[in-house]
């Protein structure tokens, strides 16, 4: 039968006070009694009573054997180099462009100014998230079906997610549509979204999923069709939402820069 707790103690006890009052003992023929003991009689003590290996007393495991010291969190960098966007990324860099911004119009074409035949697509201030930022799109030439990176904005790569992929109310076409990303600047940490009209439906990644600077994002769609004109793909039309500002921004001065 087990030994009660409280005679164990006792005897725990007991025996200490026995072997520190020998320790002192031996000691007396110095003039300053002086304690040389050794922990681990204390130790042997109590497991030769509780049996430390079989459920009594259980040392606790050592989380970090090799006390190596614990890593730490690292902070998001703020400031990284420019980098210059790899060749193709930009479809292609800096261009061709068939039509810029309303403030900044090239090739004597500027979004709702200069040379831009739409004028119901415009109003005097569309730089709210709803208010279409039409006036601060560009169009970039290509062909039908041209594959459209994903673009790396002021020198930093972007982690893009696709959110939209549908139609314009007035388009009868089944195959073009205008699709939006969000993205997050990896160096940064800015938002951004990024619209494309006159897309190839279902192009690009798939709806709901990420993918950095550099990989296809859309295609130009083949053709499409409004108030009952066909027209073939020729181009691809871009503008950029900067989540900080919460404007609609001039993406000449974004897009691949």
């Amino acid at each position: 039968m087990k030994k009660p707790l409280f005679t164990s103690l006792l005897f725990v006890f007991s025996v200490l006070f026995f072997t520190l009052n020998m320790s002192v003992l031996a000691q007396s023929n110095s003039n300053t009694p002086h304690f040389d003991f050794d922990p681990n009689i204390v130790k042997n003590i109590v497991c030769a009573i509780f049996n430390c290996n079989s459920g009594g007393i259980t040392p606790t495991p050592n989380p970090n054997p090799t006390n190596a010291p614990y890593p730490t969190a690292q902070p998001f960098p703020t400031t990284n180099p420019a980098i210059t966007p790899p060749a193709g990324t930009c479809m292609p860099p800096g261009g061709p462009y068939s039509c810029g911004t309303r403030n900044h119009p090239i090739n004597g074409c500027g979004h709702c100014g200069i040379g831009y035949p739409r004028a119901s697509y415009c109003k005097a201030d569309d730089t709210a998230r709803n208010a279409g930022g039409n006036a601060e799109a560009i169009d970039i030439t290509h062909k039908p079906l041209a594959s459209v990176p994903l673009p790396f904005i002021k020198g930093h790569s972007v982690i893009w997610h696709h959110d939209l992929d549908t139609f314009f109310s007035d388009n009868s076409d089944p195959y073009a549509s205008y699709q939006e990303y969000s993205g997050t600047d990896t160096v940064t940490r800015k938002k951004y979204i990024i619209r494309y009209l006159h897309t190839q439906h279902r192009s690009g990644i798939p709806l709901g999923t990420n993918a950095n600077s550099g990989v296809e994002g859309v295609k130009v769609c083949l053709q499409w069709v409004r108030n009952g004109a066909v027209t073939q793909g020729n181009h691809i039309h871009i503008q950029i939402y900067d989540g900080q500002i919460k404007k609609w921004v001039e993406a000449t001065d974004y897009y691949c820069n």
